[in-house]
This record gives structure tokens, sequence and C-alpha cells, in this order.
């Protein structure tokens, strides 16, 4: 798939939601083990995809790749951890890019709506 079939090399911010809608069709949510962490590569997960369709793993997963994608194309990325909780336990992370030459990041989760979900009680942002 390339992402000039679908926006014109100067829309960033169409290319990076583009990302997110790929990573949203080709990766299912699938929580980890119960006390365990783990963490697929993007290398990892797009070979699954291109054998399989699709890949599997959780929001951490759904950063690392989006964001890998996100990088692919020179989009700066940061990624953030939040908790959306009373007791402010980060959970939940997810990558977002900066579209150049428009100045703001672009939510890349794919298991989050933006415009729907509530904001955070803690947000902590990490730049890579």
């Amino acid at each position: 798939m390339r992402l000039s079939q679908w926006c014109g090399p100067t829309d960033p911010v169409c290319r990076l939601r583009r990302i997110a809608a790929w990573v949203r069709e080709h990766l299912r949510f699938v929580p980890d083990p119960i006390g365990v962490e783990a963490i697929t590569t993007p290398d990892a997960h797009l070979l699954i995809i291109n054998q399989e369709g699709v890949s599997a793993g959780d929001c951490d997963d759904a950063a690392v790749l989006a964001g890998a994608m996100a990088r692919s194309i020179g989009a700066p990325v940061r990624i953030a951890l939040a908790s959306f909780r009373p007791d402010r336990r980060l959970h939940h992370t997810w990558a977002e890019g900066m579209a150049a030459g428009v100045g703001r990041w672009i939510d890349l989760d794919p298991f989050r709506s933006e415009r729907t979900a509530p904001k955070p009680s803690r947000l902590i942002y990490l730049g890579v």
C-alpha cells in the first residue's frame, strides 16, 4: 500500500491519518498476558501483516508500529502515556505525528478516538 494513492505529498495531515487508518485496519487489539509486558517490533508486525493480512497487539504495539510508519515518511513522532482512571495510573499509550508545515500533532491511536475519548486524568509525552 502506498500512502500517495490517497494523499498528496503536500498533505501531511492526510498522510498521518492514513497511517492511523491502516494500522486500525491491520492490527487487532489483543491484551498482553497478565503480568507480562510484550511488545512486537514494527518489522515483525509488518511481516505478519504481509503474510496473514492482519497482526495482533495492544496499545503499545500500535504506538510503536504507527510511530515507525510516521517516522518513515519524515514526520517527527512523540509517544503519549496516559491514564483515564481516577487513580491516575498510566495504562494507555499511543503515538502522535507532527504534521509538517501545519504545526500540530496528529493522533495515531487506532484503538481510541480523540473525538469521543474522555480527557486523560494524567498525560505524559515522550519525544522519540
